[in-house]
């Protein structure tokens, strides 16, 4: 919900010296376009309209007083047309107010961090009208264009910056696409204890060939560095894709927090291996939702 409460607005109808016991009616329509979406809020279903922000959406209801009722009735926003009598009855005045509440929401779990500006809509309007006297007034309800940004969650990413290999044999490389573990590593990230519990999800790419959308990460080629095997950076023992557009799931936040425990091996990616240093890395990107 992005409104912490009603946006409320009110109309009010007055007419002097109308003769008593006058009808009056008030055809109205909802003028914003519906998004096909409902909400339930506070046990009552609405539909959701749409502002000039994909992610961005309002519902509302009017309140009003017809004939023969002794308190206001609310009519949540449909497509239906409403029609409010009333009375002058005993006086020669009328006086009617009507209200019109709504709230701006976004489907969205997680908004993505930005500056939104809403454009004005108008949210409702009608005609207020008699045959006797005659009397035909159009109106209408606007909101007005507004701005608002939203606040991404402040994390910090918890991960070492290098990860020390452990030292193998190239004996241990019997065949092709044999493996040896490397290391153990943890990925976790820290926010606001009171940030809401998002799922995390991250993706990682190859930082020495960001097109490389295989699991065996690149090796630096200098002088002192080994060829013929590759890195691989495992989560629950299966290589992840090194592509932003692969993601894994880290885990939904708790108090904030959330971490997993990744792990590394080589593997033998050509006949013959030459020893050396082997240096590869990766980018991380988090997502929350």
């Amino acid at each position: 919900m992005l409104s912490a409460g009603w946006h409320e607005g009110s109309l009010v109808i007055q007419c002097y010296g109308v003769g008593i016991y006058k009808s009056f009616g008030n055809d109205i329509l909802v003028g914003g376009t519906a998004s096909g979406e409902k909400i339930t809020f506070e046990g009552v279903s609405y539909n959701l309209y749409k502002t000039s922000v994909d992610d961005v959406f309002y519902f509302g209801y009017l309140s009003g007083l017809p004939n023969d009722h002794w308190g206001p009735v609310e009519y949540p926003f449909n497509s239906s047309p409403y029609t409010i009598g009333s009375n002058s009855l005993g006086y020669n005045d009328l006086y009617r107010i009507f209200k019109v509440k709504i709230r701006f929401y976004s489907t969205s779990k997680s908004m993505a961090a930005g500056q939104r500006n809403v454009s004005g809509v108008d949210v409702i309007g009608g005609v207020f009208s008699s045959k006797g006297p005659v009397v035909s007034i159009p109106w209408s309800m606007s909101f007005l264009p507004f701005t608002f940004k939203a606040k991404g969650p402040t994390c910090k990413l918890i991960a070492p910056s290098e990860v020390k290999l452990k030292q193998v044999s190239v004996y241990k490389f019997s065949t092709l696409g044999s493996i040896v573990e490397a290391a153990n590593f943890p990925l976790g990230v820290i926010c606001s204890a009171t940030i809401p519990n998002f799922e995390v999800s991250y993706a990682m790419q190859d930082v020495n060939n960001g097109l490389n959308a295989s699991s065996n990460l690149t090796l630096t080629n200098g002088v002192g560095d080994a060829s013929g095997l590759a890195l691989q950076i495992l989560d629950a023992g299966i290589p992840i894709k090194l592509s932003p557009s692969s993601s894994g799931v880290m885990g939904t936040l708790s108090g904030g927090a959330v971490s997993k425990s990744l792990s590394v091996q080589y593997i033998k990616t050509e006949p013959r291996i030459t020893p050396g240093t082997v240096r590869g890395g990766v980018t991380v990107t988090l997502s929350y939702e």
